[in-house]
């Protein structure tokens, strides 16, 4: 067991619960009644739309184990949530074979936003922090405290007309940049360019994203002059889940890779396999989910 843990499947795991909170952090509010008053007979003759009520289960994961290939059992995070299920409150890594607890995450909020995040050694012992601030419903900075409390970095974010993030830069205690990425689109909700700066201001690293119906199928990783240092592709199945992701070096050569693994009617993933470039398995993660409910109306 490798004491100095990078919770590298804690980034992986939380990520996959942003997503999900995205989706659960409002109530959806009924559309607005498409029943029109007949001002002409073209109006009139437009069929009045009927209120469905659904029911949507929508999951959360509940523990995230990290096994060997063998199905032995490294290490397993544990998440903790609001009584209604949608707000993440706290994380709890734990090693699998003597049940200590590594290190912690907990969150507190202001209504639906995180505030503060609180990194917590195995003995509860703080090592750090994360303040969040927003405005007008966005991030916008996010600073980095030691556990002495002394500030040791600031993120600040910048948006677009219409709330696309198009820069993050990473500052220093002192104020100056040591970092920055830009961000570019083309109808897109999402990127499909990204810049990277370095230290200097100097561009370091280009990222050029390609979408097939609206879901993220290539990346590719160049330096400025052009060169491609690697590629990243994804791949789907029938009912638009992400059935996993190819890395390959700029030789074409198979690098390493991800796969998922679904229940028949499921949306969010029950398995996640590593492989090495021979996809010979180094890492599996298994997911163990809870559901809540909630009505949604609909009209049609």
């Amino acid at each position: 067991m490798n004491k100095h843990k990078s919770w590298y499947r804690i980034g992986i795991g939380l990520s996959g619960i942003v997503l999900l909170l995205a989706g659960c952090a409002s109530t959806p509010t009924p559309a607005k009644d498409g029943k029109q008053e007949a001002s002409t007979p073209s109006a009139a003759s437009q069929p009045e739309k009927k209120a469905k009520t659904i029911l949507l289960r929508i999951p959360r994961v509940t523990k995230e184990s990290v096994q060997f290939p063998d199905g032995t059992e490294d290490e397993y995070t544990l998440y903790t949530y609001s009584p209604d299920g949608k707000l993440l409150l706290k994380e709890e890594l734990y090693d699998a074979a003597s049940k200590d607890i590594l290190e912690s995450r907990e969150y507190q909020y202001q209504g639906d936003q995180v505030i503060e995040k609180r990194i917590l050694d195995g003995q509860k012992k703080l090592k750090s922090r994360r303040v969040y601030r927003y405005t007008n419903g966005l991030l916008t900075e996010e600073s980095q405290f030691d556990k002495e409390n002394v500030l040791q970095a600031r993120l600040t974010y910048q948006y677009d007309a219409q709330n696309r993030k198009i820069e993050w830069k990473t500052l220093d205690a002192s104020g100056s940049v040591v970092g920055m990425s830009k961000y570019y689109y083309n109808g897109e909700k999402a990127p499909i360019r990204t810049e990277l700066y370095g230290p200097g201001g100097n561009l370091e690293l280009v990222i050029s994203t390609t979408y097939t119906e609206g879901k993220k199928a290539r990346e590719v990783f160049a330096s400025p002059d052009g060169k491609v240092e690697k590629e990243v592709v994804y791949r789907y199945d029938e009912k638009g889940r992400l059935l996993g992701q190819t890395e390959y070096s700029s030789t074409k050569a198979k690098l390493g890779s991800v796969a998922y693994e679904y229940p028949a009617d499921a949306s969010v993933p029950s398995r996640e396999l590593l492989l090495d470039g021979r996809d010979k398995p180094k890492k599996m993660v298994v997911f163990e989910y809870a559901y809540r409910e909630e009505s949604k109306v609909i009209y049609e």
